[in-house]
């Protein structure tokens, strides 16, 4: 594409005015981020002194006291159910149980042999096998090199100390005979 003289000159004044117009663009932003930076900051001390302390006043003086009267209450509630339970519930059932006699009826002794009958089975299918107690071949093994062991030290020190006549020579044979 060829480009005539006064084409060229225009083209070369919008080039300038392009890089004047991004090199002011620049500035701008670059103020606009500093003054953002300015206001970020701003605002964090407003918020550390104004909002921060109603926050808190509001959560110290609203929250905590309904969080600490509910768990009191269910605190107090679930005394009251566990000692009703306790004395109320349980003693009744147990009663009614006493007085049904099961243990006596052929139907319940029969389903409880029934039922150690199964589990037995079922503990010998799937309980552990019982471990041998004592040593095993190694554990003899073990012993036996440490009694000889102990038998060898022994016997180094019994031949260490023993009082031996002819390991001694006395200093009087070699003045005679020099």
């Amino acid at each position: 594409m060829a480009l005539s003289r006064k084409q060229k000159k225009e083209l070369k004044k919008f080039k300038k005015h392009a890089f004047d117009v991004w090199e002011e663009q620049r500035e701008v932003f670059g103020h606009a981020g500093k003054v953002l930076g300015d206001v970020r900051d701003r605002g964090v001390k407003a918020a550390n002194k104004e909002v921060v302390p109603r926050v808190k006043s509001a959560v110290d003086n609203n929250v905590r006291p309904a969080v600490s009267n509910g768990l009191a209450a269910g605190s107090q509630f679930a005394t009251k159910a566990q000692d009703r339970l306790k004395h109320d519930v349980y003693p009744s059932v147990q009663s009614y149980l006493n007085g049904l006699d099961i243990t006596n009826d052929p139907k319940v002794k029969k389903a409880v042999k029934n039922a150690k009958k199964q589990g037995a089975k079922v503990a010998k299918k799937y309980a552990p096998a019982k471990k041998k107690s004592g040593p095993g071949v190694g554990g003899v093994l073990l012993i036996g090199v440490g009694v000889i062991a102990l038998g060898a030290l022994v016997f180094a020190a019994v031949q260490t100390l023993r009082a031996d006549d002819e390991l001694w020579v006395a200093d009087d044979d070699a003045d005679t005979k020099a």
